[in-house]
């Protein structure tokens, strides 16, 4: 089964699901250990082949419908900045992960990313809770998912991160969705 071609438009950005041929711009943006050390699915370093097997995955993962993952790219000339996602825990819950290139970080490209993707969910999916984790250590990530509309609740986690070989302390940032009062 293939999957159909979903682009998401905002002001800035795109969210288009991936194809084979974006192995290269992929691999290029995640082979940055700022990277790995903050996503806990990214390994470091992160080659070519690395992108190819990501995207056969992402492929599966879609056919499957547990999982959704767009590329973020730039508006004005498609260039691929990073990824967003989210995988169906239960019913109409979803954990949501992400990372932007570091050349594209400070700009609101993730805080972007995230609501139009939380967006989606909610009113293509159903959704009516979004969680997403982060690395305690980083703070950007708590910032986005705030603006984002993500509020912290107390629960924390150790995740394995393959770009560290280890454990790291995660916090949960959750979102309830109310359908009565949820505006975007």
């Amino acid at each position: 089964m293939s999957t159909p071609q979903l682009v998401i438009e905002t002001d800035r950005l795109n969210l288009r699901f991936p194809t084979p041929e974006d192995a290269g711009d992929v691999s290029l943006l995640a082979n940055n250990i700022n990277i790995a050390r903050m996503v806990a699915t990214v390994k470091h370093p992160y080659a070519l082949e690395d992108a190819e097997q990501w995207l056969k995955q992402v492929q599966a993962n879609h056919d499957s419908l547990m999982h959704i993952t767009f590329l973020v790219c730039l508006n004005h000339n498609n260039q691929i900045i990073g990824t967003c996602g989210a995988t169906h825990t239960k019913q109409q819950t979803y954990s949501l992960g992400y990372w932007i290139g570091e050349e594209y970080w400070n700009k609101g490209y993730a805080t972007e990313a995230i609501k139009t993707l939380a967006d989606f969910l909610i009113k293509k999916r159903e959704a009516k809770y979004l969680g997403a984790w982060y690395a305690n250590e980083n703070i950007a990530s708590q910032r986005v998912l705030e603006k984002a509309g993500f509020t912290y609740r107390g629960k924390q986690q150790d995740i394995h991160s393959l770009g560290r070989g280890c454990d790291v302390p995660c916090s949960l940032m959750e979102m309830d969705v109310k359908k009565d009062d949820f505006s975007r």
